[in-house]
């Protein structure tokens, strides 16, 4: 079933080119949800990772916010 629908609707997808490794640009997301949430106590640190609005500054909406 799979592969007929691919063969069927290979005109409508968007085709792109490979990126390469997108390892840098993980890590400086990661890098920008934690600056605001890391501490030198471990556990705060920890704690602030399980919270659920530790990924908020690293959505491209919360870039924006604040204008």
């Amino acid at each position: 079933m799979v592969p007929i629908v691919l063969l069927l609707g290979k005109n409508v997808y968007v085709k792109t080119p490979p990126r390469g490794s997108i390892l840098l640009e993980t890590m400086r997301v990661i890098g920008f949800a934690l600056g605001a949430k890391w501490s030198i106590n471990p556990i705060k640190t920890i704690q602030a990772i399980r919270a659920v609005d530790f990924w908020d500054p690293a959505k491209p909406c919360g870039c924006s916010r604040g204008a």
